[in-house]
């Protein structure tokens, strides 16, 4: 086990135009200290309006939050100043936030920033990745792949189903900060109808959970203790562990996938289980849970520092 403190939480993001769910940032204020909190905000600048850093902000201060700092990366040289990264020294809270995974995570990847959030984390910190913040908290991130669905037929739904299998190319596999070993994170999961594209990533490198996290939901993570989904949604697990055939090698660009033994888990809200010793997890009424779900929480406490990739070393 990680000799880290901190905790996790993964929140799917909001609705265009949705508010902030109240209950859902009270439980991630509670899970940063409260009314002792002193939140820094990491964000890019692009999510807008409702779902942006200022409506995060405004939130965790109603909440009761001591202090909520606000910084903008607006170029990666920002993030390589070393003393932007003293603004994390006494924060008990960070929230990255972004619409852009590979984006966020090109402008931390060995910064002076990207050390100061493993710092947090290993001292007891809460780190929130929010939006596309969530999926740059993972050891990998899903990048734009190498298939392009043609344009929509005349009845529309070429465009509308064109993601909503397995195929080939249509996502690719890119480094992340890493705080969540061996996992892939997607957000707006059941919004943005993402089946397709987390099976396609699971397929693609099967030694990786796929974790969709739907809007308004959020995965809390206590590692080496608890797993909590709170929210309005769930929280979706594709585990290709054990997938005895795949068609993933051999495929065309655009083909669909065959594969077979791709366990599904669905964690809905008011799931949580507890990390017993000896390494096993049981629901609130005693039944043991899934392989994956314990995987999940072993993906989190021997999570490497952020910055070294889990898989590689």
């Amino acid at each position: 086990m990680s000799t880290s403190t901190g905790r996790l939480i993964l929140l799917g993001g909001e609705p265009k135009r949705t508010p902030l769910d109240a209950g859902l940032m009270s439980r991630v204020a509670f899970w940063a200290g409260g009314a002792d909190a002193v939140w820094v905000v990491l964000t890019t600048g692009s999510v807008p309006g409702a779902r942006g850093a200022v409506a995060y902000r405004r939130a965790l201060l109603e909440l009761g939050a001591r202090e909520v700092n606000v910084f903008q990366l607006r170029s990666r040289e920002q993030a390589l100043v070393p003393r932007q990264a003293t603004k994390l020294g006494a924060a008990t809270g960070v929230l990255i936030l972004g619409d852009d995974a590979e984006h966020l995570v090109a402008f931390l990847h060995a910064s002076p920033l990207q050390s100061a959030i493993q710092d947090a984390f290993a001292r007891g910190a809460c780190i929130v990745g929010a939006d596309a913040g969530a999926a740059a908290l993972a050891a990998r991130v899903a990048g734009v792949g190498t298939w392009v669905p043609g344009p929509p037929a005349e009845n529309g739904l070429q465009g509308a189903l064109a993601d909503v299998h397995p195929r080939a190319g249509l996502v690719s596999l890119t480094p992340g900060l890493g705080l969540l070993a061996r996992l892939v994170v997607d957000h707006h999961y059941c919004e943005k109808q993402r089946w397709g594209r987390l099976v396609s990533l699971v397929a693609l490198a099967p030694e990786f959970l796929g974790v969709g996290v739907d809007a308004g939901t959020a995965l809390m993570l206590a590692p080496g203790r608890a797993v909590e989904v709170v929210g309005k949604g769930a929280v979706t697990i594709f585990d290709g562990g054990r997938m005895s055939h795949s068609t993933a090698a051999h495929a065309r660009s655009g083909q669909l996938l065959g594969l077979c033994h791709v366990q599904l888990n669905t964690l809905p809200t008011g799931f949580s289980f507890r990390w017993k010793r000896g390494g096993e997890g049981t629901l609130a009424d005693g039944s043991r849970v899934s392989d994956t779900v314990v995987q999940l929480m072993r993906a989190v406490s021997t999570a490497g520092p952020v910055g070294v990739d889990p898989v590689l070393g």
